[in-house]
């Protein structure tokens, strides 16, 4: 189970408006003392009310990226056209997370999306958390996921697994379905070759002797 941080301290400060018929905003109630420390004026840009990306700037990155270009290579471009990250008014990891959401609007399948929402979810708990997924005419085509622990481990000892398209794609007997009633008349044969080589591999002891 994953736990969400909670950064609440539960500081009572608010500015409170009422509005007249007429549309006039009046100031009700405004309470000024607060039980925490401001945030720094050259850090204000991080807060996440202060930070979004606007609808130009996700087509340009999208457009940007569908031509092969990365994500971090288009914003450090945008953040030296700003004058900054702090003038851009988004950060690198704003700019994936938002091409993450317009990736997952148009997902197809519960499998997918559940999976995606898991990773997310994982995403806003573990700083060390990483995911990406790319897809095909709208269909989950592959993806990524790295935590903390392998990260460090691959720092360690450099090792990989890579699972590729094929991998436990029979889970739910959806290919013996389809051959069953597309191609009820087929007759199924093994590859020599196939055998020959699986010989070699699992049984040549046998014929040494």
């Amino acid at each position: 189970m994953y736990t969400k941080l909670d950064y609440r301290s539960g500081c009572k400060a608010k500015l409170q408006f009422s509005i007249s018929s007429d549309g006039e905003w009046t100031v009700s109630k405004h309470i000024i003392d607060h039980n925490h420390a401001f945030c720094p004026i050259g850090q204000r840009h991080l807060l996440k009310s202060h930070r979004g990306v606007d609808r130009e700037y996700l087509e340009f990155i999208m457009l940007m990226k569908e031509s092969g270009t990365k994500v971090s290579d288009v914003h450090r471009m945008l953040q030296k056209q700003a004058g900054g990250v702090s003038a851009l008014g988004f950060t690198k990891r704003d700019a994936y997370n938002v091409l993450e959401t317009e990736r997952s609007k148009t997902v197809d399948g519960t499998d997918s999306n559940t999976l995606i929402g898991i990773l997310k979810k994982r995403a806003e708990v573990e700083s060390d958390f990483f995911f990406d997924f790319e897809l095909v005419d709208g269909v989950l085509s592959c993806f990524f996921w790295r935590y903390g622990q392998m990260k460090s481990d691959y720092e360690r000892f450099g090792d990989l697994v890579v699972h590729d398209t094929t991998y436990r794609t029979n889970k739910y007997d959806m290919i013996c379905a389809a051959i069953k009633s597309v191609f009820p008349g087929a007759r199924h044969r093994l590859c020599t070759w196939h055998i020959d080589e699986n010989s070699k591999k699992h049984i040549m002891h046998l014929a040494r002797r």
